[in-house]
């Protein structure tokens, strides 16, 4: 197994994209990672990546987190060129606790995923929270999760962490592997209104159980499903809603 850690300022929308140095460091870096992605096919291992900021959309200003070329030629290496050897994808940036898929285009059957860790930080209204990967040595895919977290409100004088779930028991399902398959599953279920105790599992998991914020369904359906902006546009769409 190979872990590539990356830094994703450099494709940040926020980076300075007038500044020559930051846009020389963001090229030189997809050429970095598509080395160090051949390297491993070659060798017949399989990678996890991890960074701070996702690829994808950030639901409240309803824009992109990367550049949209930086966001193009990333999914363009790990779900296209490479799809079969990544094991999973962990960032951060959004203090929540939620899940992204990765499609070339909305009918790609090729598919990756990325979980996204709630953060230490309790800014943005939520609890700390910190988590412990499982991985299946024999196949090398992630299977699972434990996380933990501090509760504010009652932590002090004397902090303390507890378990907050595990992954497998909050949202179970017949495959046994956490992948690009599992989280699809359960992206269609924020659409299954039938299903309300998975609904509101998932809410209040958002903020590590603290207050919730308001999201409609569909918003968060589409920014799961869709990493491009003109795709989660025309999810929030064909749903009928209108931010």
């Amino acid at each position: 197994m190979v872990l590539i850690v990356l830094n994703t300022i450099y494709w940040h929308y926020r980076s300075n994209r007038d500044d020559p140095y930051v846009n020389k460091t963001a090229l030189e870096q997809f050429l970095w990672l598509e080395t160090q992605l051949e390297t491993a096919e070659e060798q017949g291992k399989k990678v996890l990546i991890t960074s701070h900021s996702p690829p994808g959309m950030d639901i409240d200003e309803h824009e992109p987190y990367w550049l949209p070329s930086h966001t193009k030629h990333y999914v363009e290496l790990v779900v296209g060129k490479y799809h079969t050897i990544i094991a999973g994808q962990l960032f951060g940036h959004m203090h929540k606790d939620d899940f992204r898929l990765q499609l070339l285009d909305s009918s790609d059957i090729k598919k990756s995923f990325a979980l996204i860790a709630p953060s230490l930080s309790p800014d943005f209204n939520s609890n700390p929270a910190f988590r412990v990967m499982s991985l299946d040595k024999q196949v090398l895919a992630l299977v699972d999760y434990n996380q933990y977290y501090m509760d504010l409100d009652p932590a002090f004088p004397i902090p303390v962490w507890q378990m907050d779930y595990t992954f497998s028991n909050k949202y179970p399902s017949t495959n046994k592997f956490l992948n690009a398959d599992r989280i699809d599953e359960l992206n269609q279920e924020l659409l299954n209104k039938g299903n309300g105790l998975f609904w509101k599992a998932y809410a209040l998991s958002r903020q590590v159980n603290f207050w919730p914020d308001y999201y409609p369904r569909a918003i968060l359906y589409c920014a799961m499903r869709y990493v491009f902006k003109q795709d989660y546009e025309q999810c929030i769409l064909k749903l009928r809603f209108s931010y």
